[in-house]
């Protein structure tokens, strides 16, 4: 039922899942020369964006970068576990209690996704002087916020059918 306000935020938590593959997660810059790259206007300096399927460098001469396949593969994995969870929440509008469980089963998985991050970003894995969070990651805290006003607002509901039900 789309006018129920817990299936509203569910699909923008889902929305704000999406977004994750199209914003960049973390930006890894360098203010100063990189050593062993070429010393250039902009040569010499490390820029790259990490996406949760794909990592772009803005500068061709950026050098080694980490692997970041085994992130690549358990984000959109985590992420897209997730997405399908809450579309399966939305449908199961007419039985609380199992949506209540998917809401917090994707809750799970949404924090299992902010783990991945952090321990593939970590400062000990990746030695850079600046590392900034990007889009992405910020998409990630959005959706579990509307994940739990979800489950609020099915809570309320729930509480709701019972208060009527002790009426009759």
């Amino acid at each position: 039922m789309i006018q129920r306000i817990q299936t509203i935020y569910l699909l923008l938590a889902f929305v704000a899942l999406g977004l994750m593959f199209f914003f960049p997660i973390v930006e890894f810059t360098s203010n100063q020369p990189v050593p062993g790259l070429p010393h250039g206007s902009t040569g010499a300096y490390l820029d790259y964006k990490v996406y949760a399927f794909e990592e772009t460098a803005d500068n061709p001469l950026t050098p080694v970068k980490p692997d970041f396949t085994a992130l690549f593969i358990e984000n959109t994995l985590a992420i897209g576990i997730s997405m399908i969870i809450l579309l399966v929440a939305i449908g199961l509008f007419n039985d609380r209690k199992m949506q209540k469980i998917m809401c917090w089963t994707a809750v799970i998985f949404m924090l299992i996704c902010v783990g991945l991050i952090y321990y593939h970003i970590n400062p000990e894995k990746v030695a850079t002087t600046n590392r900034q969070l990007g889009i992405g990651a910020f998409m990630l805290s959005v959706a579990l916020v509307f994940t739990m006003f979800a489950r609020r607002g099915i809570q309320k509901d729930d509480d709701l059918i019972r208060s009527a039900d002790r009426i009759r």
